[in-house]
């Protein structure tokens, strides 16, 4: 199979398996040195596809070294097509994040940078730190980007070789980076290749969501007060009469009554003036009313609204939604209003990742969206073949009339497989679901775990995943939590083991006097381990720790001489325990292996596929199955009436349907509902382009200033712009008197005092009335005086208006963004195409509001000149 899979890759993998073993015969520093080689190589003829056979054999070669392992043949083909940027489809399990590690060892031969892209931190800094020695052995550097560090700190590591971090992060700082005021506090380099993971969920479920950075601006009262009565006035609103709503895409369309009975109410001629805007303001107090449910969407923590990830299941920490639905939100629940936020900057994922010189993407589902893929961010996908065979069976969903039934049947499979060795993973959608299910599982007196929203520590929620594999237990989790780790059947005794010394080390830490306690609990190990435990609580800093320092003791995220003994501890208890652990292992296999329960369909069946993923990994078995009901949303926002009509007759009160035909039609639905979501991101991306463009332009403007070196020049440019267009406008008045005067009496008096008067005079003024403009312009900045600008202090004021003005027009671009967004998908009822009328608009707004940048920098330099002279 991995011979016809493809052709092209077998001949290189040849290669790479002979080479690999002449470089076995190579000593470690022999090893460094021909990579260094290859780097070398590199600079002087540019070209990586030369070096492919040799890098990748070396990594392989470096990878066996650190690990004691070979990577498969299906690792090295990923290797490989991620290298061609593509998208790999390999199922979890079967090792991405080794496979990356190929093709990240050859592209950091460039030193340019190369980013592995994960979903989270923890995901983040695990990876990193299992990898490391396998790039340090190569020569190259390593860093780490994490939320919470320094910009100083993230600046050090940006310029690494390999950059470890998240997606989010990275947009974060290069927002910041295009918003400071000095070159020196840019952190990152211009961007080459990126390797993301979960690729899918990235480019994506989440390509539309703008991250944004926003800024507190004085809140006014009347701006609240709106918020406050627009969620009172929809109450009196009725759906189909005042409002249309479209559940499939939370979009909310006004009928002229709707308009009419607010317009009546809030006494206001129109709700669409853009001085005193009321249509965005009405809209999101509706979507917030019909669309964002408490415990599905948010929570409320200590009068805080609290953002569910609909991908991860997970709190997001420090996002808010954009400031209206937030806002709107805030009122529905009677919350203090937030402070009102003005965007700063924002970028898509979409937009940002086409930045890269070279994208690849690992992920275990991206086959069903090959198409999006190709036309967006022109990657082909591949599906790497499997290493070991997939047992697993995918059962037919069971449908039921009733969401009562459905959650009954769940309770009564669980009770049904309970009777066996067999774990269960139950997914659910939302955080009052999961909950539902967990009171209806203690009223049975089955015991079960559950991790959703309210679970915001890494370490329980990796308590709750090690523990999910053994025999009998039951596991409630929401949407994807614990996406990224592996359930390990019969348990996972390298993370127990870990959690065993942590828990010992931190009841010692609290209580002082527990010693003898605990040493009671390890009678049965040997002497050497009681010794060495004792001399590390008793004779070492290790109790001096802070609790996330052991615990990265622990897992060998921390190196430190002094604690060497954790490693003895680790690997008796390794020793005592493998057989007991081996043996609940074939207990869990003999059973079937992991039973992952959907408790409702997914809008994709991606997702769904994602979720059948959870077991059944690396060639062990587990079974897949999906219990829904005709009152799932999965039914009542997007399936077919008719379709529902036949399904309702086809089902009993108490019983379920399974069938061929009613698979089919549910692919059929979802298939819909992806094509309805890949055409909203399409629209949205329509925008983006756009939208890029003009930050493309204000970028690069900024990096002219940032660099220092041309500020004459700009100085000139945006005098001659600004010029150029009010003589223009004095023109169009037939004001030719009014051009003279301009220069005569304003520019030669006010300005330029100096022995070049008669000289603008004379010639400036004469070639301008003869309407040679850009000449006589071009005249007029030759008698500017510079001199000011030779002091470095001078240079950096006027550096720093520039920037702030720049600033503050994207600020003002942007802001009106999300209005016209809102607003020119209503031109489409008189024949418009919207993203025409977006593209005509933004232009139009960009020049309109350059013009007045112009001008404001004009009278900035007059009045700069003025102070610094």
């Amino acid at each position: 199979m991995l011979q016809l899979f493809n052709r092209k890759y077998n001949r290189i993998i040849q290669k790479i398996e002979l080479l690999q073993k002449d470089f076995q015969k190579l000593n470690d520093n022999e090893l460094l040195d021909k990579n260094l080689e290859l780097k070398q190589k590199y600079k002087e003829k540019k070209n990586l596809n030369d070096l492919i056979s040799e890098s990748f054999a070396l990594t392989q070669e470096a990878i066996f070294r650190c690990f004691n392992y070979k990577p498969y043949k299906n690792q090295i083909i990923g290797g490989l097509a991620l290298n061609d940027r593509k998208v790999i489809e390999m199922k979890t399990g079967e090792g991405k994040s080794l496979t990356a590690i190929l093709p990240a060892c050859l592209q950091a031969l460039t030193e340019k940078g190369v980013y592995i892209m994960t979903t989270n931190d923890y995901l983040a800094r695990r990876d990193k730190e299992k990898m490391e020695k396998i790039f340090l052995r190569l020569g190259f550097t390593v860093g780490l980007i994490q939320a919470n560090m320094s910009r100083e700190e993230k600046k050090i590591n940006y310029n690494k070789d390999i950059i470890y971090t998240t997606n989010s992060t990275v947009i974060f700082d290069y927002l910041i980076d295009n918003m400071v005021l000095d070159k020196e506090n840019v952190i990152l380099r211009p961007f080459y290749s990126c390797i993301i993971d979960e690729v899918d969920s990235i480019l994506i479920d989440e390509a539309k969501i703008p991250l944004i950075m926003a800024e507190n601006i004085e809140s006014k009262e009347f701006k609240e007060f709106k918020y406050l009565l627009a969620s009172k006035l929809i109450n009196i609103l009725e759906e189909d009469k005042h409002f249309f709503l479209n559940r499939r895409n939370n979009s909310v369309t006004l009928t002229n009554k709707g308009e009419d009975i607010i317009k009546q109410s809030l006494d206001i001629i129109t709700i669409y003036d853009p001085e005193n805007p009321w249509i965005s303001i009405i809209k999101n107090a509706i979507r917030a009313k019909y669309f964002f449910i408490k415990d599905v969407d948010y929570i409320i923590n200590e009068n805080k609204i609290l953002i569910i990830d609909q991908y991860t299941g997970r709190i997001e920490s420090g996002r808010k939604w954009n400031g209206e639905i937030q806002h709107a939100l805030e009122a529905k629940e009677s919350l203090k209003i937030s402070e009102n936020r003005r965007v700063q900057s924002s970028i898509t994922y979409q937009t940002f990742f086409l930045q890269y010189s070279r994208i690849s993407g690992m992920t275990g589902t991206g086959k069903e969206v090959e198409a999006e893929f190709k036309k967006i961010y022109n990657l082909e996908v591949k599906k790497i073949p499997l290493n070991k065979k997939n047992q697993r069976k995918d059962l037919f969903d069971q449908l039921f009339l009733t969401k009562k039934l459905k959650i009954s049947n769940i309770i009564l499979k669980c009770k049904e497989i309970s009777l066996t060795n067999q774990p269960i993973l139950i997914v659910t959608r939302s955080l009052k679901d999961s909950e539902l299910l967990a009171f209806l599982l203690e009223q049975e007196n089955l015991k079960y775990q559950i991790l959703n929203a309210k679970v915001r520590d890494h370490l329980i929620e990796s308590d709750i995943i090690s523990k999910a594999g053994r025999a009998k237990q039951i596991t409630i989790a929401t949407t994807m939590a614990g996406r990224g780790t592996d359930i390990i059947l019969g348990g996972n005794l390298e993370y127990d083991n870990q959690r065993f010394l942590y828990n010992l080390f931190i009841k010692l830490k609290k209580q002082k006097n527990s010693y003898e306690e605990i040493l009671s609990l390890l009678l049965k190990f040997s002497k050497k381990f009681k010794s060495i435990f004792k001399q590390l609580v008793t004779n070492t800093s290790l109790l001096k720790l802070q609790d996330t320092e052991i615990w990265d003791l622990l897992q060998k995220k921390i190196i430190d001489s002094k604690f060497i003994g954790i490693e003895f501890l680790i690997e008796e208890l390794l020793e005592r325990n493998i057989k007991e652990y081996k043996s609940n292992r074939q207990i869990v296999i003999n059973s079937g292996g992991l039973f992952v329960l959907g408790a409702e369909k997914n809008r994709s069946l991606r997702v769904d596929n994602q979720i059948r993923g959870r077991c059944a990994r690396q060639g062990d078995p587990g079974t897949s199955q999906f219990f829904l009901s005709l009152e799932d949303d999965f039914f009542t926002l997007f399936g077919d009436v008719a379709f529902q009509k036949k399904l309702k007759n086809k089902i009993k009160d108490s019983t379920a349907i399974k069938s061929r035909f009613m698979q089919r039609q549910l692919t059929k639905i979802q298939n819909l509902m992806e094509q309805e979501d890949y055409r909203s991101r399409k629209i949205n991306f329509e925008y983006d382009k756009v939208l890029n463009e003009l930050r493309n332009i204000i970028y690069l403007e900024r990096s002219r200033i940032l660099e220092d070196k041309n500020l004459e020049n700009i100085i000139i440019d945006y005098t001659i712009s600004f010029l150029t267009n009010l003589i223009n406008y004095l023109e169009k008045k037939n004001s030719k008197e009014n051009v003279e005067i301009l220069f005569k009496k304003f520019l030669v008096k006010k300005i330029f005092k100096n022995k070049k008067k008669k000289y603008i005079i004379k010639n400036v003024t004469r070639a301008l009335l003869s309407k040679k403009e850009s000449h006589s312009l071009n005249l007029l900045t030759r008698t500017f005086d510079f001199k000011l600008l030779r002091k470095k202090d001078n240079r950096k004021y006027i550096r720093i208006f520039l920037l702030r003005e720049l600033n503050f027009f994207w600020l003002s671009l942007l802001n009106k963004d999300y209005v016209l967004r809102e607003v020119v998908p209503l031109r489409s009822y008189n024949y418009r195409i919207p993203a025409v009328e977006y593209r005509r608009e933004m232009i139009n707004l960009f020049y309109l509001q350059k013009k007045k940048l112009q001008r404001k920098n004009f009278y900035n330099f007059l009045n700069s000149f003025a102070i610094l002279d």
